[in-house]
């Protein structure tokens, strides 16, 4: 792909973009010449935006122009859409002949998603599952008991929020040395920057007397 990049610093504009995190610009996406506007509106840095959201257009334009203003407060586009509070303006040719990949950059802007023509989406969230999960008690069982009776399950990920497995186990008894199979678990992994994903998980049971 082939693309031109300028930051309008001052005292022409109001550049470069901003980089820290919730930082809101002003984005406007558009044919070369102007006549059809695929995106419009105010972005955090690190979130996304997308072209042609509402599919109003069949497609992309092979050429098109991705200016960033710094709002200035303002909450009005007739005012922030001016040289003064332009920050950055990028003209992009998209080719056939130049496959684009995710993770490519434009500018401030990165690609992380698009749908082909036949409607396959291309993304860098990719849905998974974790796989078999097992919950099984130690050999030695718990103070002397044989077995206890499962009263909750809950998993807390960093990325996945709070999973309550309760269903899945309440009342449940198990002895050392079972195996517990519970169903497996959605997650989405993102593609886009290195993430450690955390799960930690809590186990809430009773001797089978009820005494503990």
């Amino acid at each position: 792909q082939k693309f031109d990049c300028f930051d309008v610093e001052p005292p022409e504009g109001s550049g470069p973009p901003p980089t820290g995190a919730g930082i809101e610009a002003y984005i406007l996406a558009t044919t070369l010449q102007g006549e059809d506007v695929y995106f419009e509106g105010f972005v955090e840095v690190g979130k996304t935006f997308t072209l042609n959201e509402g599919l109003e257009y069949d497609k992309l334009s092979a050429d098109m122009n991705i200016t960033v203003y710094d709002p200035m407060g303002s909450e009005d586009p007739g005012e922030i859409v001016n040289q003064a509070n332009m920050m950055q303006t990028m003209f992009l040719h998209l080719s056939c002949s130049q496959p684009l990949f995710l993770l490519d950059r434009f500018g401030a802007q990165q690609v992380v998603e698009w749908v082909e023509d036949d409607g396959r989406v291309v993304s860098t969230q990719v849905a998974t599952t974790s796989g078999d999960l097992e919950l099984s008690l130690n050999t030695t069982g718990v103070d002397g008991e044989e077995g206890i009776r499962l009263l909750e399950t809950n998993i807390i990920s960093n990325t996945e929020g709070f999973i309550n497995k309760t269903d899945e186990v309440n009342g449940v008894i198990i002895s050392p040395g079972d195996v517990l199979p519970l169903a497996p678990i959605d997650i989405t992994l993102d593609l886009s920057q290195r993430t450690r994903y955390t799960f930690f998980t809590t186990v809430v049971g009773e001797t089978l007397d009820g005494s503990t």
